[in-house]
């Protein structure tokens, strides 16, 4: 039975663009530097609400405490371009090492909440600042990025654990997916205020 990470859905708060952003989502899982295919979709335009994703990767059940894994996803805003290129692109976009690379200081397990968990999950607001540490050395990967459509990450993350924390997540996600607050990056002139997204995601055995 693997191990299942899932992105739920997004919940927005404020669009990145003036009033309609197009969002696509990459999602991706290693496993001792095993990377799984990345999944990609495009979600379409949205605006303030909740809109679900029910993305998927996953990783064998077998696994010992000391394995390292990364769980990475990704909510752009793209309204210029193919449809097929913003895909290819979020695919590439997921296997940067930016979004693949262990970090065992985020790994270090911590009571969040009366939970055990990692240091990656210990805080649940990301700041533009966090998002564009992850972005400026993904963006590469997008070829047809366009201000007139304000194009630009809308939630970005990257989160290092061991085999020794996933228990505790399936157990806490479970009862409630983790909801992640992000504070968006800065957007070209005539786009309007920053964005305001969350994701919510969990962990399962199927």
């Amino acid at each position: 039975m693997p191990i299942n990470f899932t992105v739920v859905s997004f919940a927005i708060d404020n669009t990145r663009s003036v009033h309609e952003d197009t969002d696509y989502v990459g999602v991706a899982i290693t496993q001792n530097k095993k990377e799984v295919a990345p999944q990609t979709k495009r979600i379409g335009n949205v605006n303030n609400g909740t809109h679900a994703v029910n993305m998927t990767v996953s990783v064998p059940s077998e696994y010992t405490t000391a394995d390292t894994f990364v769980f990475s996803y990704l909510v752009i805003n793209h309204g210029g371009g193919k449809t097929q290129d913003v895909l290819d692109h979020c695919a590439s976009a997921m296997t940067q090492p930016a979004l693949t690379t262990f970090n065992a200081a985020q790994a270090v397990i911590v009571s969040v909440n009366g939970v055990q968990l990692p240091t990656s999950l210990s805080t649940d607001l990301r700041a533009a600042d966090n998002i564009n540490a992850l972005w400026n050395p993904i963006k590469v990967a997008f070829k047809q990025l366009s201000s007139d459509h304000c194009d630009g990450p809308v939630a970005l993350d990257s989160f290092s654990f061991t085999g020794a924390a996933l228990n505790e997540m399936i157990l806490t996600s479970q009862a409630n997916p983790f909801s992640i607050i992000y504070l968006g990056i800065d957007s070209a002139v005539g786009c309007g205020s920053n964005s305001h997204y969350s994701v919510q995601w969990r962990v399962s055995v199927s």
